[in-house]
């Protein structure tokens, strides 16, 4: 029996295609392995941790093209260049964030138009028993106030 797994069984253990792969040996950013006698490639514990890597970067939003250089960077410029990964990472998750927040003013009325506290403030005055008049009259004062 030969040791290792075959292309396929590497690929699963991995969790990307076959195709991706072989994309993953056609542009350098993992070594083929050596076939066997009958011409299937044997992928190792060494290979299979390459291949795991370069899909936890790719998936962590690394450009495969910059992916083979950071496994081959010593430990400290790997560790930079993760921390790097990161930031841009907490950037877009805040932009995200942000994004949301919008959607979510724009399908509450008010809030496209006020700050959450003088919505607050509005809020606060319906539950206190002031008059939906009342209430309109403030919020029509405080949009036009913000807006001048």
């Amino acid at each position: 029996m030969t040791a290792g797994l075959t292309i396929g069984q590497a690929a699963a253990y991995v969790g990307v295609t076959i195709k991706t792969v072989r994309h993953y040996h056609r542009i350098g950013l993992v070594a083929e392995p050596e076939r066997d006698g009958s011409g299937y490639r044997r992928y190792g514990s060494a290979e299979l941790l390459r291949l795991v890597q370069a899909r936890m970067l790719a998936g962590a939003g690394v450009p495969l093209a910059e992916v083979g250089d950071l496994l081959d960077a010593g430990p400290e410029e790997f560790a930079a260049t993760l921390d790097d990964v990161r930031r841009r990472l907490t950037e877009q998750i805040e932009d995200l964030t942000a994004r949301r927040d919008t959607l979510h003013r724009l399908a509450h009325g008010d809030r496209a138009l006020l700050p959450d506290r003088a919505c607050a403030v509005l809020d606060r005055l319906a539950e206190l028993g002031f008059g939906p008049e009342y209430v309109a009259a403030q919020r029509e004062a405080l949009v036009l106030s913000r807006a001048l």
